[in-house]
C-alpha cells in the first residue's frame, strides 16, 4: 500500500510577520513604486500636464489641491494609481515573507486615503492625514493585512469595458482640469502686511503651471469684506525711475506661456476703515480670482495665495 499522506492540519499555518520585517517591506515597497511611478509622472510633469510638486500651497491633495468636487475627481485617478503601485509592491515583498499573496485594494485605499503613497508632496491624500502617522497606519494595515489571501479575479467583457471607461474617463478629468486650473500664486517670504495710512501694495508670482498659454483678463480679491483693490501693476523693467512708482506700469492683460511662466503681480489693496482712529481690523487673504482665458476658454480660477496674507492696519 502506499504511505499515507499527511493531513492538511500537520502543515503549519502562515504566520504574521515582525513588525520590523513588515517595517521594511513598506519602505522597500514605496522606494520600487516610486522609481515606476516616476518613469510615467516625471515626464507628464515635463509637458506641464500635471504638476509634479504642490508642497508649499494649502491644503491637501495631489496632483492638485482639493477646493471642490472638480479637484477630488481629478487627483482621484493619480492618487489611486499611485496607491495600487505602492500596494503592489509591497504586496510582493508580504508574499515572499509569508507565502500567502495578500489583497492589494484594502492597502491601496488606505493609502490614497492617508496620503502615503511615494509621489513628492506634502500631505498628498484624500483626507490630509500624511507624514509619520500615516506611515505608521500602512505599515499596521500592511501586517494585519498580510495573511488576507487575494483570489484570482476574473473579469468578463462588460466589467473590462466598464473598467476601461472609468479608467478614460479619470484622465480626462485630470487633464481638463489642469488644463483649466494652470495658474498658482506665490508671495513673498512674509505673510503679514500692514495697510499704512489705508493702503499697502502686495507683490506675488502669478504662475503658469498648466499645458497651454493663459491670459490673464482681471483679478479679483475673494470675499473682501471691507478691503478692496484698487490697483494691478507689474513690473515696468527700468533699472532707473524719477519716481519709485516709474519702476511699475499697469498690469493689463498679460499672456503667461505654458511651463510655469510667471509674471510679477503688485496688488494695491486699500480699506477706509483703517482710517479711522484706533482700528485694529484684519483680513486674511487665502484666493484671488482670476478670470483668465485657455485652451479656447473664458473662466474664472480661484487661484490660493502660498502663502496666505494677515493684512491688518497700521496702528
Amino acid at each position: 500500500m502506499p504511505p499515507a499522506t499527511p493531513p492538511d492540519s500537520d502543515v503549519p499555518a502562515p504566520a504574521l510577520p515582525s513588525w520590523w520585517s513588515t517595517i521594511w517591506t513598506v519602505i522597500a515597497g514605496t522606494i520600487v513604486a516610486w522609481a515606476a511611478l516616476a518613469i510615467i509622472v516625471l515626464p507628464l510633469s515635463a509637458l506641464h500636464v500635471v504638476p509634479l510638486n504642490s508642497e508649499d500651497l494649502p491644503g491637501t491633495g495631489w496632483p492638485w489641491r482639493i477646493d471642490g468636487p472638480w479637484a477630488f475627481l481629478a487627483d482621484l485617478g493619480p492618487v489611486l494609481g499611485a496607491s495600487f503601485a505602492f500596494a503592489a509592491a509591497v504586496g510582493f515583498y508580504l508574499r515572499r515573507l509569508t507565502g500567502v499573496p495578500p489583497r492589494r485594494w484594502p492597502l491601496a485605499l488606505l493609502a490614497a486615503a492617508v496620503g502615503w503613497i511615494p509621489i513628492v508632496g506634502s500631505r498628498p491624500g484624500l483626507i490630509g492625514v500624511g507624514g509619520g502617522l500615516a506611515f505608521v497606519l500602512v505599515v499596521w494595515a500592511a501586517r494585519r493585512w498580510s495573511l488576507r489571501e487575494r483570489r484570482p479575479t476574473r473579469l468578463s467583457r462588460p466589467q473590462l469595458g466598464a473598467l476601461l471607461v472609468t479608467a478614460v474617463a479619470l484622465c480626462a478629468v485630470s487633464f481638463s482640469y489642469g488644463a483649466l486650473h494652470p495658474l498658482t500664486a506665490r508671495g513673498s517670504d512674509s505673510s503679514h502686511v500692514k495697510l499704512r495710512n489705508g493702503r499697502a501694495k502686495l507683490v506675488l508670482n502669478l504662475e503658469n503651471a498648466g499645458p497651454f498659454s493663459a491670459r490673464v483678463l482681471g483679478v479679483r480679491l475673494v470675499d473682501p469684506a471691507g478691503l478692496r483693490l484698487e490697483r494691478l501693476q507689474t513690473d515696468s523693467e527700468r533699472d532707473e525711475a524719477s519716481t519709485p512708482e516709474g519702476l511699475f506700469r499697469p498690469l493689463g492683460k498679460p499672456t503667461l506661456d505654458s511651463g510655469e511662466d510667471r509674471r510679477a503681480v503688485y496688488l494695491t489693496v486699500a480699506s477706509r476703515i483703517c482710517m479711522q482712529p484706533d482700528t485694529d481690523a484684519s483680513w486674511m487673504l487665502e484666493a484671488l480670482n482670476v478670470r483668465l482665458r485657455t485652451a479656447g476658454t473664458e473662466r474664472t480660477q480661484r487661484v490660493a495665495l502660498s502663502p496666505a496674507l494677515r493684512v491688518r492696519c497700521h496702528t
